[in-house]
């Protein structure tokens, strides 16, 4: 089953993901960081961002010096410093 968007036509195929999509895209609700004022249009995605301040750097890369507040941005990193290191 294909669930559409009434107001873009996008589609999806789950019912919550459309309902996501609509909170996110199509609303007007919005969240503001006070410390940066980056502003986010999805609940989740503002807090993950707000994890940064209020917790130290745990993941730390084995090639580098650098450190990350998020496991998957430390991953992404990971592809390219590994292919650095070969060099």
């Amino acid at each position: 089953m294909v669930f559409v968007c009434d107001i873009c036509k996008k589609e999806f195929s789950l019912k919550t993901n459309l309902a996501r999509h609509k909170r996110s895209v199509h609303g007007n609700q919005s969240f503001q960081c006070e410390k940066c004022e980056k502003s986010f249009n999805r609940k989740d995605t503002f807090k993950r961002h707000m994890r940064k301040y209020n917790q130290e750097k745990e993941y730390k890369c084995l090639h580098c010096a650098r450190e990350f507040y998020r496991k998957d941005n430390l991953n992404e990193h990971l592809k390219l410093c590994k292919v650095l290191k070969k060099r």
